[in-house]
């Protein structure tokens, strides 16, 4: 999707979704709810990816309903 000149990705679950406690901490290098099945790393990555590239992530998400991840990249329209 499109949006102004930012290209939009969003990726979204049915899944258990995420408490308010735990959508402060997500982005958070080595968080994590998984105990040792996770690293604590893949979102903190996709963030600092997204940061660099001067986008946006963002998450909204609803327990026992699901989550969804947005990512905003800037377009590069050229000269």
């Amino acid at each position: 999707m499109r949006m102004g000149s930012r290209a939009l990705v969003e990726v979204e679950d049915t899944g258990s979704g995420i408490a308010d406690d735990v959508a402060a901490e997500i982005f958070k290098p080595l968080y994590t709810t998984k105990g040792e099945a996770g690293s604590g790393l893949g979102l903190a990555i996709c963030k600092q990816v997204v940061d660099e590239l001067e986008g946006t992530i963002t998450m909204r998400s609803q327990v026992a309903e699901g989550s969804c991840f947005t990512v905003a990249l800037p377009i590069d329209e050229g000269d």
